[in-house]
C-alpha cells in the first residue's frame, strides 16, 4: 500500500482527474474504481500489455489523418506516399531523439515480440 511506503515529509499524492482526461478518451477512463481510503475515481487501465489502449493526442491523431491512410512503402498513389513520408518522418525523429547519425536506420515495430 503507496501510505505504508511514505516517509512523513512526503504527503500522499493527489489523484488528478484533469491529467488523465488530458492524456485518455473517455471511454479508456470511464471505469469507476474504490480506492482504499473509500473513494470513488475513474480508472485508467494501463495493465494491457500490447493492447492498452491510445492516448487521447494519438487517438486524435490517427483520426485526423485515418482517411489519408495508405501502404507504407508499397505503392504510388498519393494515400501511400502520404502515408510513407509520415511514417518515414517519425522514424526521422525517433532517430534524432536516441541521437543516432542519419547513417543508422531504426525500424520501428508494432510490439515487442516484432
Amino acid at each position: 500500500m503507496i501510505h505504508n511506503n511514505l516517509q512523513a515529509s512526503h504527503e500522499v499524492p493527489v489523484y488528478d482527474s484533469a491529467f488523465f482526461q488530458r492524456l485518455f478518451p473517455a471511454e479508456q477512463i470511464g471505469f469507476m474504481v474504490e480506492t482504499t481510503d473509500q473513494r470513488l475515481l475513474p480508472y485508467a487501465d494501463l495493465d494491457h500489455a500490447a493492447t492498452t489502449g491510445p492516448f487521447l493526442a494519438v487517438k486524435e491523431y490517427i483520426n485526423e489523418i485515418f482517411n489519408s491512410y495508405g501502404s507504407v512503402h508499397r505503392g504510388a498513389g498519393q494515400k501511400s506516399l502520404t502515408t510513407t513520408c509520415l511514417y518515414d518522418a517519425a522514424r526521422d525523429r525517433i532517430r534524432h531523439h536516441v541521437g543516432s547519425s542519419a547513417n543508422n536506420y531504426g525500424v520501428p515495430s508494432t510490439a515487442i515480440c516484432d
